[in-house]
């Protein structure tokens, strides 16, 4: 759209990484973590572009066996490159608004990279909401049943609802600190627009 480029990759190969790392200058270390998926959420300003990589929990809606989704993310001015090692709906569905619905022909002066960028971060705290709301439908289900006299029977699912509320805040627990370096990061590179969206999303 006008100069901004957002190339969303999916388990991607060593080759399609490096083609795409060469056509927009991306650090070869930064290349070579993209690969395969990290251990924690952080971000790092380089030169022309920042690289933010985000751990989300996903129980309801995700299309394997694992509890957490990691999404890479290289913002320059004028293109958002998105690495994901598995299919996640939130950034399906924000693709089809911007096909279906021009959310960047706002008429307001504002780098497109950052709307895209914040845009596809925005869907996916939209849908952590949905697997709280997975999560809390369980808890309900689980005191029911405790009401009717079967406590014993709601051991393991106690355990589970535990352990899948232990492993959203893991996943989530580093985004304050990745959100506040986004904020201070991104006034080296972009415009106002960007602290503004930082702190909306914070």
């Amino acid at each position: 759209y006008k100069d901004a480029v957002w190339v969303d990759v999916q388990k991607p190969t060593e080759d399609e990484i490096r083609l795409i790392m060469e056509e927009f200058s991306v650090n070869p270390r930064v290349m070579n973590e993209t690969v395969s998926p990290s251990l924690k959420s952080r971000v790092e300003m380089h030169k022309d572009y920042l690289y933010v990589i985000l751990h989300f929990p996903v129980f309801r809606h995700s299309h394997t066996q694992e509890t957490r989704q990691e999404v890479d993310f290289i913002v320059g001015r004028n293109f958002v490159i998105t690495v994901r090692y598995d299919t996640i709906d939130a950034i399906e569905k924000f693709a089809k608004i911007i096909e279906v619905n021009s959310i960047l022909d706002r008429g307001v002066e504002e780098n497109c990279t950052t709307i895209i960028f914040f845009g596809i971060i925005g869907e996916i705290y939209h849908s952590l909401a949905y697997e709280l709301e997975y999560i809390d439908s369980n808890i309900t289900v689980i005191e029911q049943a405790i009401f009717d006299g079967r406590e014993r029977e709601m051991v393991l699912a106690l355990s589970h609802v535990s352990r899948n509320l232990l492993n959203f805040k893991k996943s989530t627990d580093f985004h304050k600190e990745v959100l506040g370096s986004l904020d201070s990061f991104g006034k080296t590179i972009f415009d106002d627009h960007f602290s503004y969206h930082v702190r909306r999303i914070q």
